[in-house]
């Protein structure tokens, strides 16, 4: 699987989304998740098939994510062809907007701005 094509997957799925992985804790602070209610997921949780997610993967960041989980990185197409870094700005780019989105917000269209900025800035194209 190429860069793009994986790329595309991504904006595919968070762009049809109507809303952001994430929870809020009992003080009312907000968490995002790799898998959330209503079927959510961030965009890390769109990159990881179903039967490589195990809840004790919440809460841990994508190099402590890959530390924990080396096989997501030797065997899952979708992740391969990433950089960790990248992968890491494109979850904050999701945990960012989560945390400013509210219902009645369109998610579609803040993760579309969101992920054609990272695109032009690392020559991607927008094909979703």
């Amino acid at each position: 699987m190429t860069l793009q094509e994986s790329f595309n997957h991504i904006c595919r799925n968070l762009i049809a989304a109507t809303r952001p992985s994430f929870y809020q804790d009992d003080t009312g602070l907000t968490h995002c998740q790799y898998r959330g209610e209503y079927g959510a997921k961030c965009v890390v949780g769109w990159l990881i098939p179903d039967e490589y997610y195990t809840p004790l993967m919440e809460g841990k960041g994508v190099v402590r994510l890959f530390e924990a989980h080396p096989e997501l990185r030797r065997e899952v197409p979708l992740i391969q062809p990433w950089r960790t870094g990248d992968i890491a700005v494109l979850q904050q780019i999701h945990d960012a907007a989560a945390l400013k989105w509210r219902p009645g917000m369109d998610w579609g269209s803040i993760m579309r701005a969101n992920l054609t900025e990272f695109a032009a800035d690392n020559n991607l194209k927008m094909e979703v």
